[in-house]
């Protein structure tokens, strides 16, 4: 069950603040071909919340997952990072700071639609979205401006939390693995994932007559070219990492590259995300016309995610399973029945949140100036 727990936990919340990550780096940079699908990448903020009971779960299931718990398998040298009350408290106290951030950040950013809305038409605000409303006080409207200084904040603080987070719940697992790498890999790939579920609310999207002309093929296809450059960025993280490992024969990162790379039951998943994260989007993005069709890249956007879903998979579970084995447990290769059901679970919760956020404020930034037809 936590084996499970874990792949989706790190999956869904690196996609739901890595969403937000992209709304972030939109408004910073003032990209005016970005505006259309800012709600899209913000429409995950009501997952954070459910992120936070994931982990606090995972919390009471550590000794299922991670030998250093038990003394008699920690390594001396780590115990001043590797113990249970530390672990808890910086991991408690990192996620519950981001989040609220990007909670903050949201609201900010809903304001002046939420505004808009009220002089324009008074009855179309649903009763959250009034609550919202007097919550981040409307007497003063200071612009979007406001905004800026929680998106560099949140921005710095996702940074830190993905690195924290693929260092304690994915480094661990195997207590003499290090790679200085490893947390910007976790990082990007939760950018990647969160393109990728951009593309696919793009392009179902474009299925509402009325938004085609701010859902249009030009803002697809540099869409489209985001996907792309994640996927050849996280490649690059990950080819980085290899070579470095087998180049000097790193005594501390060999084990956990062979189990994955020579071992029968999971170097075939090795070669299927090499296939489905860098061969796939390299050829089927590698176009302009490929990116202007809203088949191809949903197509490509949706192999991508599960990639990546397989990603946390792969990262995590041979370590788990040769825990289990080599302590006389049965393991269980592969995908078991809480595998599947809690991935389904986890995947309904995320996608009512979507649609929650999405019934209750605009799916356009409409009070924002820069937001244009094309």
């Amino acid at each position: 069950m936590f084996q499970a727990l874990l792949i989706n936990t790190l999956f869904f919340f690196g996609l739901s603040y890595g969403s937000l990550m992209v709304s972030v780096i939109l408004t910073l940079t003032q990209a005016k071909w970005g505006k259309p699908v800012k709600r899209l990448a913000e429409s995950t903020v009501l997952f954070i919340p459910i992120s936070w009971i994931l982990f606090l779960i995972l919390f009471t299931g550590m000794d299922h997952l991670f030998l250093w718990v038990d003394p008699q398998h920690s390594i001396p040298e780590k115990t001043w990072w590797l113990n249970q009350p530390f672990f808890v408290i910086r991991n408690v106290v990192l996620l519950f700071i981001t989040g609220l951030i990007g909670i903050a950040y949201v609201g900010k950013s809903l304001k002046p639609d939420l505004v808009y809305l009220q002089n324009k038409e008074p009855g179309s605000l649903s009763g959250f979205a009034k609550r919202l409303l007097k919550l981040v006080n409307t007497r003063e409207t200071k612009g979007r401006d406001s905004e800026i200084p929680l998106a560099a904040l949140y921005a710095a603080c996702f940074i830190v939390l993905c690195c924290l987070v693929a260092f304690d719940w994915m480094m661990s697992l195997d207590q003499e693995w290090i790679s200085t790498a490893f947390g910007f890999q976790y990082t990007l790939a939760n950018l990647f994932a969160a393109c990728a579920f951009l593309v696919l609310g793009f392009t179902l999207a474009r299925r509402n007559k009325s938004l085609l002309p701010y859902f249009s093929l030009e803002r697809l296809n540099d869409l489209s070219r985001l996907l792309l450059v994640c996927s050849l960025l996280w490649t690059y993280l990950v080819f980085s990492q290899i070579l470095v490992i087998w180049y000097a024969n790193l005594p501390e990162g060999t084990p956990y590259l062979l189990l994955r790379m020579k071992d029968a039951r999971w170097n075939w998943m090795f070669n299927l995300l090499f296939v489905c994260l860098f061969a796939i989007p390299l050829i089927g993005l590698l176009t302009k016309k490929a990116c202007r069709s809203p088949l191809v890249s949903s197509v490509v956007a949706a192999i991508s995610l599960s990639g990546l879903w397989l990603e946390k998979y792969f990262l995590t579970v041979p370590t788990i399973q040769l825990h289990l084995e080599r302590s006389g447990s049965i393991s269980l290769a592969y995908f078991s029945v809480f595998d599947v059901s809690i991935s389904l679970v986890v995947l309904v919760v995320f996608l009512l949140c979507i649609y929650c956020f999405l019934r209750v404020f605009p799916i356009l930034p409409i009070s924002d100036p820069l937001l244009s037809k094309e």
